[in-house]
């Protein structure tokens, strides 16, 4: 490389743009099989895009200078290069690259780009039909993406493969170095986390965000009686039962979206946040760039009405305040904290417990109303299970300990979410360095796979019939439910806020 710029820097004093075309090429080539090629560069997409723009526009600067105002030198250089660096790329992603042999498109074996203008906002229903297509439960989605529809590769990608270098992450930190709990890459971190959140999560507070998720639900019934019969909308209802249920159970705050039946900035800030990262169709590099150059537009401001919710919890720090959040202040207020070493902690957890509390809550729940709607002898069978649980243990109401004992209500949660699941894609996860094996094929090392429960669930190999809603393979009809291992909703484990879900779904289905 050293001689090559040296080189470089010669016929750049003769002004021969032919070779100094044919020095970038040769450099781009290099940077390549020196570099590029070897592992996963997404986590360092920032530092790659500002240097490279740096040494370009120096470049250019000196063409204009030393050639009296021409360019050409210098886009020769600059150009060559590039066209080095993919050619290269190009050649070995289809020929020589260790997943040259998986099936998959053409276009995606060369980059994942391929995805903006495919279905970009449905990329799980994208990926389950070139599984479909190409006969095989392992496709190449991307130059080093494998996605693996199999049962036997959940359990293996979450305990032997790892988070760190696929660029999902590191896009989740917040102000660039902190991370909340579903971005940890170190495990010993994750599981020091985790217990702070499992701890949230114990028999005297669950018992409170009962009552709480039993307030909002009474008073979505009584804003719903009042509508007499007119027709609701139910995707933007049940965002707000989540919003306010999750200022309570999460802040110990009265949002009161539910009663008024108007939404706030925050909940079209998240869905326009949402949105735009759906749109970027599983390719994280450019979240990186932004975020490295700091926020703006709606970001900006879906950040500052965080902040605030995180600023106004933290000051209303008192003892009597059964939350989330108070375990959070407990363990970074502690002599020897195990997880929340800063304020940022708090702050990047804050905005994990919003999202997750809110819209996976919302999704779920809107769905079950869409299937209870679509089915009404479902509907039927599951009011007939539910009825006699009313008022059994406190007069007029329903408690969550009768609730969770009702097989068909629990069955139809699960329908719900083996159908729709959240988490259509997942997130994925970089192999070892020595490969893993799956279903008797062998992964190589330090490339990305997915396993989607979108996908998953509506295979039919582990599932028959599904693509339809039947509750009772749960139940009565257990064949239809071939293998359980593929049913992983909330990511291959109990997730953060799947309490809650769980909590929600039960007192509104």
């Amino acid at each position: 490389m050293e001689n090559l710029a040296r080189h470089a820097y010669r016929v750049w004093q003769q002004h021969d743009a032919f070779t100094l075309a044919a020095t970038g090429a040769a450099i781009g080539v290099a940077s390549h099989l020196l570099y590029w090629m070897h592992g996963l560069r997404t986590p360092q997409a920032a530092a790659i895009f500002w240097s490279h723009l740096a040494t370009f526009t120096l470049i250019l600067t000196l063409s204009i200078l030393s050639s009296h105002g021409a360019l050409l030198p210098g886009l020769a250089l600059c150009a060559s290069y590039l066209a080095g660096v993919f050619t290269s790329m190009t050649v070995y992603r289809l020929f020589f690259h260790p997943l040259r042999k998986f099936p998959g498109p053409v276009t995606a074996r060369v980059s994942l780009l391929h995805g903006l203008f495919r279905d970009k906002y449905k990329s799980h229903e994208r990926l389950a039909r070139w599984c479909d297509e190409y006969g095989s439960d392992i496709v190449r989605i991307g130059p080093m993406d494998l996605v693996i529809r199999s049962a036997d590769a959940v359990h293996k990608t979450q305990t032997l493969c790892g988070k760190r270098g696929t660029g999902t992450f590191e896009s989740f930190a917040y102000e660039g170095t902190w991370f909340s709990l579903e971005a940890l890459m170190d495990n010993d971190e994750h599981r020091r986390r985790r217990q702070v959140w499992d701890r949230a999560q114990n028999g005297k507070a669950m018992a409170k965000y009962e009552i709480d998720t039993r307030t909002v639900s009474r008073t979505w019934l009584e804003r719903l009686s009042s509508l007499d019969g007119a027709p609701v909308e139910i995707t933007n209802a049940m965002l707000l039962v989540a919003f306010d249920n999750m200022g309570k159970i999460g802040f110990s705050k009265e949002f009161g979206t539910v009663t008024t039946g108007q939404g706030v900035k925050w909940l079209a800030l998240l869905s326009s946040f949402l949105r735009q990262g759906a749109g970027l169709a599983m390719v994280t590099w450019p979240l990186l760039i932004i975020d490295s150059v700091g926020e703006f537009g709606e970001v900006a401001e879906f950040s500052r009405i965080s902040a605030e919710m995180h600023e106004d919890r933290f000051q209303r720090d008192e003892p009597s305040l059964e939350d989330f959040y108070r375990y959070f202040l407990e363990d970074f207020r502690s002599e020897k904290p195990t997880s929340f070493f800063d304020k940022r902690d708090l702050h990047a957890d804050t905005d994990a417990l919003l999202i997750a509390a809110t819209d996976t809550v919302s999704v779920t729940l809107a769905w079950i109303f869409y299937y209870l709607t679509k089915h009404p002898e479902i509907r039927a069978k599951l009011y007939e299970e539910i009825t006699p649980a009313y008022g059994k243990t406190i007069p007029g109401e329903f408690k969550d300990a009768d609730l969770s004992k009702l097989e068909y209500l629990g069955a139809v949660i699960n329908e719900a979410l083996r159908i729709r699941p959240v988490a259509g894609l997942n997130t994925p996860r970089v192999t070892p360095p020595e490969g893993i094996e799956i279903d008797g094929v062998w992964i190589p090392g330090e490339v990305q796979v997915w396993t989607p429960p979108w996908l998953l669930g509506r295979y039919e190999k582990y599932f028959p019939h599904a693509d339809e809603f039947i509750p009772e393979r749960w139940t009565t009809r257990p064949e239809l439910v071939v293998d359980r291992r593929a049913f992983i909703p909330f990511n291959a484990g109990m997730c953060f806020g799947c309490s809650r879900r769980l909590l929600s779904g039960r007192y509104l289905s």
